[in-house]
């Protein structure tokens, strides 16, 4: 925390470093430690010219793709041999210790394939049967053994998790696996990149870094799973429908998820136990609440986002932990404004007043106005837990559609090698665009920033140049990577919803479904802005072939679906559905004229 650093060492700088965080954890590190925009540096280019990525469609076969491919390198590059420091090594990151896809019963396959002992390495010990296969004495010292054999090559290849892996820098390792999509662009940056460290080794041939990919073939319920309005209940039913390693990723991600209601319990009996405004240094035990040291702790936390708690110190880790707690001068008026201003670090537009109108809010509107029975400070929490649990949700599921979708392509020989390694690197470099895409995320309605993006300055020119092909997909990487960290930006979301109209991929849950809903939100906008924004959008619209501009004057007209608007849209694009609708409107109004002229006529009569 930065305010226990700051009162513990007020005249020390400190420095954190991270290579490849996504702009979520980025934006975790600065709240945590009170980090200014101004003071986060970042490397404009992330190229590992060293590596080369290949995404093999396994056909829901890894077994069998594993031993072919490994049978590959064993011939091409002698993998598997110990030839000291000329070894060429290799290690295959899997998702689980146990189970179909573990490193524990992986290595047990592949010892039993190639004929001799294959190592494994995982944070806990794996199980058979659901017993230990060891005690945890003997497992951290096998673990000791593993590490120090492994970086003096006395064996050449290791399967293991994702607890392997960081802070690795062993020169030799010539390939690695992901047994299965990793959850994240970033994890597979971050383990893929354990390979290639010595440079020397790889001049005149790369690094392999090889995924494994089981394909998911329900394109309805990926569409659901994708969707941003879909719900955990909903997830947790659909992941039960859908193979691969989607289904793997899932599953991993609702083991990480508390239930709400479990948790708002835990939370509530540690305020109404140990809560009172301005008491320092109150002794609380975890046991006393019937919790573990890990959620109480976690409970500790979120009563500091609603600036209940100001400190604390962890007196023991074990059993449900104990803790030495500082409590704020804190009322039900303080905790709604630190509700307000927690949520509002992530999420700029969101505020109580929102929440009663706003539908992207509507289920917080339904927990402020939950019975009496509730409190307020009930009600402050559910709304906390709530929000904390969606903006998870959507983090992990828009981190995996990105992997997922990237590694399909690849699979699917829609883009190469090189085109590949060009998405992983557009998605983590900075550019200006980058910078205008930051501002927004902090300022979703400066809506003159967001057409930025689009047009790059002509040095040669009065006018800037609308960006080329090449250029939006390089914004589009690059915008994905802002979009895993905003669940709701009404900037962002025009942009990205443009980007895939530009693109051709207008189906894609980051086209439509973000320009309509962001489209939804200016229509409440002022009248004067409302202009301006159609007036860009439409200048924009221009740039679309005849299919896109039928598209987008579509969605446009949803939600500025007035006479004048059409004509407008009509006006400016020259598009079909517009001409086809102001004709139905045009055939509709002669049809109720000749009814009041045959109805006149016939009065006559």
């Amino acid at each position: 925390m930065s305010n226990t650093i700051q009162r513990l060492c007020s005249n020390f700088n400190f420095l954190g470093l991270t290579a490849t965080a996504s702009i979520n954890v980025l934006k975790d590190i600065q709240i945590e430690f009170g980090i200014k925009q101004e003071n986060v540096k970042t490397p404009v280019d992330y190229t590992r010219k060293e590596l080369e990525f290949i995404v093999l469609d396994d056909k829901n076969d890894k077994p069998k793709a594993i031993n072919s491919k490994l049978d590959e390198l064993k011939d091409s590059i002698e993998a598997l041999q110990v030839k000291g420091s000329d070894t060429k090594c290799g290690i295959i990151f899997t998702p689980t210790v146990n189970g179909r896809n573990g490193c524990y019963p992986l290595s047990q396959r592949l010892s039993e394939h190639f004929g001799k002992e294959i190592r494994f390495y995982s944070g806990s010990v794996p199980k058979i049967d659901r017993q230990p296969i060891m005690s945890e004495t003997q497992f951290d010292e096998y673990k000791k053994t593993v590490q120090s054999e492994f970086k003096n090559n006395k064996f050449s290849l290791l399967t293991a998790t994702k607890a392997f892996g960081m802070g690795v820098n062993k020169g030799n390792i010539h390939y690695t696996f992901h047994y299965g999509i990793p959850g994240s662009m970033e994890s597979l940056y971050q383990e893929a990149g354990r390979a290639g460290r010595d440079k020397t080794k790889f001049q005149e041939s790369k690094a392999q870094c090889f995924v494994l990919l089981s394909k998911s073939d329900n394109a309805d319920t990926l569409n659901l799973i994708w969707d941003r309005s879909t719900t955990l209940s909903q997830i947790n039913e659909l992941q039960k429908k859908i193979k691969g390693d989607i289904n793997t990723n899932l599953f991993l991600f609702s083991l990480g998820l508390d239930v709400i209601k479990d948790e708002f319990e835990v939370i509530k009996k540690l305020h109404t136990t140990y809560s009172k405004p301005n008491q320092q240094n109150v002794h609380v035990e975890g046991s006393a609440i019937g919790s573990n040291k890990a959620r109480t702790e976690k409970a500790i936390y979120r009563l500091n986002q609603l600036g209940v708690i100001e400190d604390w110190t962890i007196n023991n880790f074990f059993g449900g932990g104990s803790f030495e707690v500082d409590f704020a001068n804190f009322s039900n008026q303080t905790i709604r404004e630190s509700l307000l201003n927690t949520i509002r670090k992530y999420d700029s537009e969101f505020s109580f007043e929102a929440v009663l109108v706003d539908e992207k809010y509507s289920l917080y509107k339904k927990i402020l106005n939950a019975p009496k029975s509730y409190s307020e400070t009930d009600k402050h929490i559910l709304v906390l837990l709530q929000w904390s649990y969606d903006n998870f949700a959507y983090n992990r599921r828009q981190s995996l559609k990105n992997i997922y979708e990237n590694c399909c392509d690849f699979a699917d020989g829609q883009i190469t090698s090189e085109e590949f390694k060009v998405r992983l690197e557009n998605y983590f470099k900075f550019s200006q665009s980058s910078y205008v895409l930051q501002h927004i995320s902090e300022s979703p309605r400066d809506f003159v920033r967001w057409f930025e993006v689009f047009y790059q300055i002509d040095k040669n020119t009065v006018t800037d140049k609308f960006i080329t092909k090449r250029q939006q997909e390089s914004l589009r990487d690059n915008l994905s990577r802002f979009l895993e960290s905003y669940m709701q930006n009404t900037g962002l979301d025009l942009i990205s919803g443009f980007l895939r109209l530009l693109l051709d991929d207008y189906d894609n849950a980051d086209g439509r479904n973000r320009l309509e809903s962001s489209l939804e939100q200016i229509s409440h906008f002022d009248q004067r802005d409302i202009d301006y924004i159609l007036e860009q959008i439409l200048k924009i619209g221009n740039e679309l072939n005849p299919k896109n501009k039928n598209l987008l004057a579509e969605s446009l007209y949803k939600h500025f679906n007035s006479y004048e608007y059409l004509m407008l849209i009509s006006n400016a694009l020259g598009d079909q559905f517009s001409m086809a609708t102001i004709i139905e409107i045009s055939a509709e109004k002669l049809k109720t004229i000749n009814k009041k002229v045959y109805g006149g006529f016939s009065k006559v009569g």
